[in-house]
Parts: structure tokens; C-alpha cells; sequence
């Protein structure tokens, strides 16, 4: 889905594409609610450009690589998404990523969330979260817990979920 193109796609089945199950670039802004993507040879999302549009209730099962690999400006909506047994990862926010993320249920990949640097995208309450990564190795890692790092070159951090202090701030030492 790609240029300014727009649309809503339901209840589908996406399965077994050799690159990525739903490829969303340039300005486009569809709107995908309650389908399942499964067993792409790449991401099952990939959001990219300055693309935008809205993903919710979907099944992201499977795939060779993160689950959603959001990059570039682009600044997606995710909500109540189910993200389960995908090769290199959950959902995968890149450089300058945006968006809103509330309610996935991201578990049962190598890592949940993997978050690069100037990210601005808002994530809230994710139902499960098994675990957390980012592209600085020395940031804290928290076994049953959700850390997002708002800046991991400024290694801040704010704690959501099931955290035990709110308002969390990390240094060098973790």
C-alpha cells in the first residue's frame, strides 16, 4: 500500500508472502482491523516513509523476521494487536519512529520491543510483554516487565505496565 493510497482491508487472511505480509509506505493510510498475517518471509507489518494508518485487532503470527517493523517518520496506530512467535522479534520501532501503541499482546519472540534512537511514538498498557530490547547494549533489561526508553542515547526511561515505580530514570549502570 503505497503514494497517498488509503482503504480498509478486514478479515483477511495474509499468509506465506517471500517479503513482507503488508508493506505500507509513502503517505499512505489504510485502515487494517482483524486480520491475520502469518508466515512472511520478512515482517508481517512494515510501516515506513511517512506512512500512518490505523492496525487493530490483528493476528501478527510467525514471520521470518520482527512481527511490525515500523521506520523512517512514519507513525503508525496499533492497538489490541496479537503478536506471537515471529523469528527476530515483536514490534520493532527504528530511528524517528512515531506512532501510537496501545493494548498489544506481545509475547513469545526473541525480544517484544526493540526500540532505536529519537523514537517519539507513545506506547501504553501492553497486555504481555516478555521482554525488551534496544540498540544500546547497556540498557536495563527487566524480566516480566516493560521499560519504554523514550531516548536510548539519553538513556531515560519511563516505566508502564507492571513496573513497580512509574517515574523510573536509568543511568549508564542500569
Amino acid at each position: 500500500i503505497t503514494g497517498h493510497a488509503s482503504g480498509r482491508f478486514v478479515n483477511n487472511i495474509i499468509r506465506a508472502h517471500g517479503l513482507a505480509g503488508v508493506y505500507v509506505g509513502g503517505h499512505a493510510e489504510p485502515y487494517m482491523s482483524r486480520n491475520t498475517i502469518a508466515e512472511s518471509g520478512a515482517s508481517g507489518i512494515v510501516v515506513e516513509d511517512s506512512a500512518r494508518g490505523t492496525f487493530s485487532q490483528n493476528s501478527i503470527l510467525d514471520n521470518v523476521s520482527a512481527a511490525v517493523a515500523v521506520q523512517g517518520s512514519s507513525s503508525p496506530r496499533m492497538e489490541r494487536n496479537v503478536v506471537k512467535h515471529n523469528g527476530h522479534g515483536g514490534i520493532w520501532l527504528g530511528e524517528h519512529a512515531g506512532g501510537v501503541f496501545e493494548g498489544n499482546d506481545v509475547e513469545a519472540s526473541p525480544f517484544s520491543w526493540r526500540i532505536g534512537t529519537e523514537v517519539t511514538a507513545k506506547v501504553s498498557t501492553t497486555c504481555k510483554t516478555a521482554g525488551f530490547d534496544a540498540e544500546e547494549p547497556t540498557l536495563p533489561r527487566i524480566e516480566g516487565k516493560f521499560v519504554l526508553i523514550q531516548n536510548p542515547g539519553t538513556m531515560r526511561g519511563e516505566c508502564i505496565g507492571s513496573c513497580k515505580r512509574k517515574d523510573a530514570t536509568f543511568d549508564q549502570q542500569g
